[in-house]
């Protein structure tokens, strides 16, 4: 049986609250979302290592596949009362409650979860962050880094690689694809369109 532990915080409205934490995993994708622009790679199930930051014109959000996806970050409205996960940064939650001060309408608070947890969208708590075994294998990589920074792929000019350091002394790879219609330009590392791209396919 997981543990639990009980958190009780008190807000501005009057309202007392309860948090209730139950041991689970986190970092469902591989990474978790510190903010709209921020993410940690996970390690054994848990964040670790330097904050990525996602490069302009993406976001990050916990339920991607990726830690990056273009686009804007995702707002939060109270459109029914009750307890919610803040697409943006996984370690607070939303509770849209009635606001006293209307006649109508609901009050959205944002609540920390405590050290050490995240909010779980399922069991619509915080749950402690637990880490968890993994079998190293032997992969290939999908694209050598030298240094930190976006380097074009060599045999498609929509595809680029993301390199950022990891705290065993590697790097860590993302690779992207850039919106239709634009190829990812070297010179400013940034997806443009295609006639200012200046991409060459290596022959």
């Amino acid at each position: 049986m997981a543990a639990k532990l009980t958190f009780c915080f008190y807000v501005a409205t009057g309202l007392v609250l309860i948090v209730t934490q139950t041991q689970a995993q986190a970092c469902v994708n591989g990474f978790q979302c510190l903010s709209c622009t921020q993410a940690q790679i996970c390690v054994g199930g848990v964040p670790s290592g330097a904050a990525i930051t996602c490069p302009a014109t993406t976001y990050c959000l916990n339920t991607n596949a990726q830690v990056c996806t273009v686009g804007s970050c995702p707002t939060f409205t109270c459109t029914v009362a009750g307890r919610f996960p803040d697409p943006n940064n996984s370690s607070q939650y939303i509770i849209c409650v009635p606001d006293p001060s209307q006649a109508s309408g609901l009050l959205r608070i944002t609540i920390p979860c405590p050290a050490g947890s995240t909010f779980s969208p399922t069991a619509l708590q915080c749950v402690l962050i637990t880490a968890t075994t993994t079998t190293a294998t032997t992969t290939t990589p999908i694209y050598s880094c030298a240094s930190i920074g976006r380097y074009p792929d060599a045999r498609n000019c929509s595809i680029y690689y993301m390199c950022q350091t990891n705290p065993a002394g590697g790097f860590y790879v993302y690779k992207y694809t850039c919106p239709a219609t634009t190829l990812f330009n070297s010179a400013i590392q940034k997806c443009t369109t295609a006639a200012t791209s200046g991409c060459v396919i290596a022959g």
